[in-house]
C-alpha cells in the first residue's frame, strides 16, 4: 500500500519487499539501469514512486554494500596539469549516478598507498593521476580492487594516456624549420611517465635530425624550479627551450627576461599541457591535451569493469587508451637568431 503522507520516506527494504525482489536489483533500477531489463527498471521505478521512495545513494550503500563513490588520487592538487582531469572525471561520474572522493598525495608514493588502502573498503573503484607506485605494487591492488591509471603505462592494468609525442614533434619539427639546432629540454619529475615519454620523443627528434639538445631537470617542476633549470641550460647556448610543462615554461621566461634575453627574439620557449599557455601574455606555444575525454574515459573504464563483473562475466581485459596532444603555436616561438 502507498505511504501516507507524512516526513517519513520508503527505504530501500521495504520496495524491495513490495517487488519481491533483493536490494541490489531496487539500486541498480536508479544507478546502473542498463544492468537490468528494461521492464524490470519500470517496475521498481513505478513502485518507487507508488510507495513515495526516492533513492538516498548514503542509504542504498549501506543496504546494500554497494557504494556509489569512486577515488581519485593526484600527486599534487596545486599542479594546474590535474583540476581539468578532476573536473571531467567528477563530471562524468556525475553523469552516471557516482560521486568522486579526492585525495592529495604530495608526491609521495607511501601516501599514495595509504589512501588507496584506506579507501577501499568505501569505494567502488579508484583513479590513480600520474601515479608514483612502482609497476608491482600497482599489479598488486589491481588485483584487489578496481583501478585505473591516467598518464601512467602499466601492462595489465586499465589505463589512459594523454600522448604528447605527436604534438611536440610537431613543435620540434617547427622550430627546426625556423632554423633551431640547439635545444634544451627542461624535464619534470624523475618517477614521472608524461616526463619519461617527453624525454624520449625529444632524444628520438635529436637523433633523427643530428640537432644538439641540453637535457636538464627543473626540481621541482614548478615555476621556481623551471626558472633555475633555464639558467642552468644556458651554458650550452641553445636557441629554444623546450619545457616539461606550462609553470615550466612561465619560470624559464621570466629567467630569461630577468637576464635580458628576448622571447621569442633570441630564443623560443614551448610548454606542454596547455594549462597556461592561452590565458597569459606573450601566449606560450604549447601542447594542448584532451583532458575531458581522458577524464571520462577513467570514470568509464572504472564503471564498465565493475558491470562486467557484477553480471557473472569473466573479467574486463585491461584496456589501454591514448589520446594525442596537438601542438598549439605561440608567440613565445620565432626566427632562430
Amino acid at each position: 500500500m502507498p505511504r501516507e503522507t507524512n516526513n517519513q520516506r520508503a527505504t530501500i527494504t521495504e520496495v524491495a519487499k513490495y517487488l519481491d525482489v533483493s536490494k541490489s536489483t531496487v539500486s541498480r533500477a536508479f544507478n546502473r539501469p542498463r544492468m537490468l531489463l528494461p521492464e524490470t527498471v519500470s517496475r521498481v521505478r513505478e513502485a518507487a514512486e507508488i510507495l513515495g521512495y526516492s533513492p538516498s545513494k548514503t542509504a542504498m550503500a549501506l543496504a546494500t554494500g554497494l557504494h556509489s563513490t569512486i577515488a581519485l588520487v593526484v600527486p599534487d592538487i596545486a599542479n594546474p596539469f590535474f583540476p581539468r582531469l578532476i573536473r571531467a572525471a567528477q563530471s562524468r561520474a556525475n553523469e552516471r549516478g557516482m560521486s568522486c572522493l579526492l585525495g592529495d598525495s604530495d608526491e609521495a608514493a607511501n601516501r599514495e598507498l595509504e589512501f588507496v588502502t584506506e579507501f577501499t573498503p568505501d569505494v567502488r573503484g579508484f583513479v590513480l593521476m600520474s601515479s608514483r607506485l612502482p609497476d608491482e605494487t600497482l599489479r598488486e591492488l589491481a588485483s584487489k580492487t578496481k583501478l585505473v591509471l591516467i598518464n601512467r603505462d602499466v601492462e595489465g592494468i586499465m589505463r589512459v594516456l594523454l600522448d604528447t609525442t605527436v604534438g611536440l614533434t610537431e613543435a620540434l619539427e617547427s622550430l627546426y624549420s625556423l632554423g633551431h639546432r640547439s635545444f634544451a629540454y627542461l624535464g619534470g619529475p624523475h618517477r614521472s611517465w608524461s616526463h619519461a615519454q617527453r624525454l624520449s620523443a625529444v632524444q628520438a627528434f635529436a637523433a633523427s635530425h643530428a640537432v644538439s639538445v641540453n637535457f636538464g631537470q627543473a626540481v621541482p617542476a614548478t615555476f621556481a624550479g623551471g626558472s633555475a633549470a633555464a639558467v642552468e641550460a644556458l651554458s650550452s647556448d641553445p636557441t629554444a627551450f623546450l619545457c616539461f610543462d606550462d609553470v615550466v615554461a612561465q619560470g624559464a621566461i621570466a629567467a630569461l627576461s630577468r637576464l635580458g634575453f628576448r622571447v621569442p627574439q633570441d630564443i623560443s620557449v614551448v610548454g606542454c599541457d596547455d594549462t597556461l599557455a592561452s590565458t597569459i601574455h606573450p601566449t606560450t606555444a604549447t601542447i594542448r591535451l584532451d583532458y575531458q575525454s581522458a577524464g571520462s574515459a577513467a570514470i568509464d573504464l572504472v564503471l564498465d569493469v565493475i558491470d562486467v563483473e557484477s553480471n557473472g562475466d569473466a573479467t574486463a581485459d585491461a584496456q589501454r587508451l591514448v589520446f594525442d596532444g596537438e601542438f598549439l603555436p605561440g608567440e613565445t616561438m620565432g626566427a632562430a637568431s
